[in-house]
């Protein structure tokens, strides 16, 4: 968890938890959900890069 991923172009949410094996995303402003396709999620950063450029 706390990798960031694509689920539309250009549109990015961070990977927060799984419930019952789907993923919990968390947008702007700190509001999560449901991943609506999880199948077509991208990982664009993981958690390492995000913590190593200091947004962590």
């Amino acid at each position: 968890m706390g990798d960031e991923a694509e689920y539309a172009p250009h549109c990015r949410a961070v990977l927060a938890d799984f419930h019952e094996g789907v993923p919990i995303l968390r947008g702007p402003g700190g509001l999560e959900g449901a991943a609506a396709d999880p199948d077509r999620l991208r990982v664009s950063r993981t958690r390492a890069a995000r913590s190593t450029a200091g947004e962590l």
